[in-house]
């Protein structure tokens, strides 16, 4: 009896965390639609399997890889097993290979997407003692030790940035609907690197949650009286 409670719960609890965990919509960023370092723009798609969304970037560049040309080294690795700077917390999936924008020079950068997404992640590389701001305020959801070692970070006291000790690999979240968002990293260094990913497109026309129907109907029940007890 008690093996079998045992196994009941082994199952449950792996069930439970699998059902926790979900992919991550990663950018491909694609080097012959119209990146330009010299220019500081850049441009990729996500790809959700059942919408295409462009993603153009704005901001300084250092290199830039695409997966294909120049280099391909990948820098999304996980090198210590059950340290996991991206597959942590909720995230399924790692950025894919060699598919990234390393910076260099210290300033804002501007993602627009070309229909309004939810939940927008970075994927962050080597972020050496460095720090960065964003335009919302952020989740830090994994952190850990990547290609070039590791390192931790902390919120800032608005909750809208991040300060970074030793070499920071990691994700994370700015949760809600966007069609743009800006960061400004804000130190230069030889480079670090990133890239971003969604949950998905934002939902045009959000079903009220139960709750939510509940209250609506309250609202009216109490609308309803207020207009009895006037006549």
């Amino acid at each position: 009896m008690k093996c079998s409670f045992l196994i009941t719960a082994a199952v449950t609890a792996t069930l439970a965390t699998a059902a926790s965990a979900f992919p991550v919509f990663w950018t491909d960023w694609q080097r012959s639609s119209g990146t330009n370092a010299q220019s500081n723009t850049a441009f990729g798609e996500i790809n959700t399997g059942t919408d295409t969304i462009g993603v153009n970037y704005s901001g300084a560049i250092s290199f830039f890889q695409d997966g294909v040309n120049g280099n391909t080294t990948n820098y999304w690795t996980e090198p210590n097993a059950g340290d996991r700077p991206y597959t942590g917390g909720p995230i399924d999936n790692a950025p894919p290979g060699a598919e990234m924008i390393a910076l260099n020079v210290a300033g804002t950068k501007t993602l627009t997407f070309s229909q309004a997404v939810t939940d927008v992640y970075f994927g962050l590389v080597s972020w050496n003692g460095n720090s960065g701001s964003f335009s919302e305020q952020i989740d830090l959801v994994s952190e850990g030790t990547g290609y070039w070692g590791g390192g931790n970070w902390t919120l800032n006291g608005s909750g809208n940035g991040f300060v970074a000790s030793g070499e920071l690999h990691g994700v994370l979240r700015i949760t809600g609907n966007f069609t743009s968002v800006s960061f400004t990293d804000v130190a230069n260094e030889f480079w670090h690197g990133f890239t971003v990913g969604v949950a998905g497109v934002a939902d045009p026309d959000p079903v009220p949650a139960p709750g939510a129907l509940g209250l609506l109907g309250l609202g009216a029940l109490a609308l309803g009286l207020r207009r009895r007890s006037a006549r």
